[in-house]
């Protein structure tokens, strides 16, 4: 990407808490999905027209869901809430978690009474709009939160070396300039400064890094936090709606401007890396090598120049120069996209059955949804993304 374009791009100066984004819910494929059996504990249903033998499998699976065991520890944690049913948007399957009532009656006021199913032990379904919010944050938790990858022994309850795995950190600088904020942090990881280096998000916020201001221990419980939380119900929190303080900072305006210059040099750079991955796709869906812009053939050459080019003499000049080799390209190309399945998907903590129902393309708009939500954020994990894709390191 050329650096002029990237810095209309890169806004990591907010001017007010409220324009501050701190969580973004997860919108790719978000619509409708309305449960196709007849469970006898509803109090009502609605058919999708599917293929019988279809219906009958996903009946089965839904089933197993509402008969599912919850551990103790996951009963302990989430005891007085309510048990909520809705469809996860990346695996498309059943799953189960848990609100407050404060929530489910919030809930009950913004949404239609019909996208809110009460089953007979006290249970909701969801569907339609109520579905699409709750899914959009449920995914915006499990995948780019990193609660599904975090949880080793999938028992749904966080411990405290799985919490720390998370990326549920945040952290705003409050200068003279403006408002800092970064998001999508691992509690465990790092955050910039303003001195342009890095420091512990821990020793960054000692004073309130507890499990109830960044992560709670099921998914459940940072679920019904983000619902109570949105007040506005658009699938976005922003800084002032965490209720937390920024960190109030004397450094002087070179030393912010210092350290916005590096972060906007190793932002470039990680976009760079990332945007080869678009480049490769054009190639591999057949748009000609001299189609593409002069940037893209630069990144190219820049970062693949031994992997699927030739350096052969320019007749007219005698100088050396570059070019494609068709052939390199495909070996290399198949190469990228079976890794890039195989990093995604263990990236995202999914499992191998939900794994192979997600082809290329719909890997790569998840992890495309989940790297512009790491950019909006100013998050250090955007740089995983770059790690993820940058294959031929």
């Amino acid at each position: 990407m050329d650096f002029i374009k990237f810095l209309n791009h890169f806004q990591p100066i907010s001017k007010s808490s409220q324009q501050a984004s701190v969580y973004k819910s997860f919108k790719l494929n978000l619509k409708p999905n309305i449960l196709n059996e007849k469970d006898e504990n509803s109090s009502s249903f609605q058919e999708q027209k599917t293929d019988v033998a279809q219906t009958m499998l996903q009946r089965l699976e839904d089933e197993k869901v509402f008969n599912q065991k919850v551990s103790d520890k996951v009963k302990k944690a989430e005891r007085g809430m309510t048990t909520i049913y809705f469809r996860d948007p990346i695996t498309n399957k059943l799953v189960r978690s848990a609100l407050s009532s404060t929530a489910i009656n919030k809930m009950g006021i913004e949404f239609d009474k019909e996208d809110m199913t009460k089953r007979l032990d006290g249970s909701y379904i969801l569907s339609g709009k109520a579905e699409n919010f709750v899914a959009g944050w449920y995914a915006d938790i499990a995948y780019t939160r990193a609660y599904v990858a975090s949880d080793r022994n999938n028992d749904g309850y966080l411990e405290d070396y799985e919490l720390e795995d998370t990326k549920s950190g945040f952290v705003a600088q409050e200068t003279n300039l403006g408002l800092f904020v970064q998001s999508y942090t691992q509690l465990n990881g790092s955050v910039d400064t303003l001195f342009g280096f890095e420091k512990d998000f821990r020793e960054m916020r000692p004073d309130d890094t507890k499990d109830i201001d960044y992560a709670g221990r099921t998914i459940g419980l940072e679920l019904d936090k983000m619902i109570r939380k949105d007040g506005d119900f658009n699938g976005e929190l922003s800084f002032s709606e965490t209720g937390m303080q920024a960190v109030k900072t004397k450094a002087p305006n070179s030393g912010w401007t210092e350290s916005v210059g590096m972060l906007t040099l190793t932002k470039f750079n990680q976009t760079n890396t990332i945007e080869i991955k678009d480049i490769l796709d054009k190639l591999g869906k057949g748009v000609k090598y001299d189609d593409l812009s002069e940037d893209e053939k630069s990144l190219l050459k820049m970062q693949l120049s031994d992997k699927i080019f030739d350096e052969v003499e320019d007749k007219e000049t005698g100088n050396k120069k570059l070019v494609l080799n068709l052939d390199k390209f495909k070996i290399f190309y198949e190469g990228f996209v079976d890794l890039f399945k195989q990093r995604s998907a263990r990236m995202l903590g999914l499992k191998p059955e939900d794994a192979t129902k997600l082809n290329y393309d719909n890997l790569g708009e998840i992890v495309n949804e989940m790297k512009q939500t790491y950019f909006d954020t100013n998050s250090t994990s955007y740089g995983k993304i770059a790690d993820l894709i940058k294959i031929w390191a």
